[in-house]
Parts: structure tokens; sequence; C-alpha cells
């Protein structure tokens, strides 16, 4: 099962494509945000405590498909960009044990004091827990330079993602590093067959095959990178 989180774009759009791999059966949930403006959130509700309503509502999605349908617990993936990016980013840190996995377009890691020092406007009291290396875990990250930017020029993302980066590797992450060219937009060239191949590649509780296969053999975009830890 992969879950979308994003900001009023579609399942397709992102790659997420149940269709894409007959070989791998999906459902595909896309949820949409609720609008919450900073400093309390962006879009999303993205302060990790006891209290939040987009963590309450991801559990009860995934109680409810598990009473309807064969969830394979150690399959199920988020994909987000930009504001649904650092929604991903923290289910990841909030769930590591079961959401291994995730893509995190043009966006931020808040449990990184890096990249909460390049947050402009106002000061981030958003509460994440911190990451284990002992999770392990892979990110499928893409970026793209200095145009790669927020509204109002809040964070600049080419700035987070080259924090990012070391800070994953640092806690035991793989990073499939991508960089492009089209600005703050979706990665051209991760495809619905890349995304699906991540995907494919990485079940929760098992080693990442890129510590010893590498990316070659997953087709990525030119340009793409392994940044093992």
């Amino acid at each position: 099962m992969a879950s979308a989180t994003h900001s009023r774009i579609t399942a397709t759009s992102v790659g997420l494509d149940p269709d894409a791999n007959p070989a791998l059966p999906a459902i595909v949930i896309t949820p949409d945000d609720s609008g919450i403006l900073p400093p309390s959130g962006l879009d999303w509700d993205i302060d990790s405590d006891e209290n939040n309503v987009d963590l309450a509502f991801f559990e009860a999605m995934l109680g409810c498909l598990n009473e309807q349908h064969d969830i394979d617990a150690a399959r199920i993936y988020s994909f987000g960009f930009s504001a649904g990016s650092v929604m991903t980013a923290m289910r990841h840190s909030t769930y590591p044990e079961l959401l291994s996995a995730v893509i995190c377009e043009s966006g931020a890691w808040f449990n990184d004091q890096a990249e909460i020092d390049l947050v402009n406007v106002f000061d981030v009291a958003w509460n994440w827990p911190a990451l284990d290396s002992a999770d392990g875990g892979a990110v499928l990250l893409t970026h793209r330079g200095p145009t790669d930017v927020t509204v109002l020029n809040v964070l600049d993302l080419e700035l987070s993602a080259q924090a990012a980066i070391p800070f994953l590797q640092a806690n035991g992450r793989v990073v499939v590093d991508c960089p492009h060219d089209r600005g703050h937009a979706l990665h051209p060239g991760v495809t619905a067959a890349i995304v699906s191949e991540f995907i494919s590649a990485h079940r929760a509780g098992r080693a990442s095959p890129y510590f010893s296969d590498g990316i070659a053999a997953a087709d990525f975009p030119e340009g793409c990178m392994l940044r093992l830890p």
C-alpha cells in the first residue's frame, strides 16, 4: 500500500499509479491537506504531539484498510511533494518501523537543527521525534537548485535538501539523491515506474538492497546519486 501526501495534486501526477506494476498490487490513498497556516503547520498538522490530527487520520486509515484488505505491514510507503513532503518526512520519523521507505520531493526534515535554522519569517516550534540510526530506512529525495523555494521564501528547499542528505546518512538512512532543473516542481524523471521500482525494492525490517546492488539496475534518472549511511 502506498500513501501519497500532497498539496492539491493527484496520485498519478506524483507517479503513484496503482496499475504501474501489475506484479505489485497497490492501494493508493491521496488525502487532502487541512490548509493549516504557518506557524501552526504547513497545510498539514506537522507538530508531532498526541493531538496531531493528520497522524491520527493516518493511524485510523491503516486500521480501516487492515479490516477490509490483506495489507502487508512490511510494504507501506509514503510519497510527498512540498508541504506534503514535510508531512511524509514526519510520518517516517514517527513510524520508522512501519514507513521505512519514503519518497520526499522538495521538502524538509524538522528534526534536523540545520534545516530548522534555515526557516525564515517565524520560529519553528514543532515537536518531531529524533531519528534513530538503528531503524535504518531509505529515502528517495528530489530537489532543484536556487529556485526551489517555498511561498514567501519561508524556506530555501535546495539548502534544506543539502542539509538533509548528511543528516539522513548520519542517521542510518540510504538516500537516493535526485536533483533536477524544473524549479519547485516534481522531478520529471521520477516516473510511476521509478517510484514502483523504489518501493518494490524495499521492505520494512530488511536492509536496503542498494547497499549491495547500487541503483544502476533501477534505471533512475541521470544525475541521481546513491548516498549510503
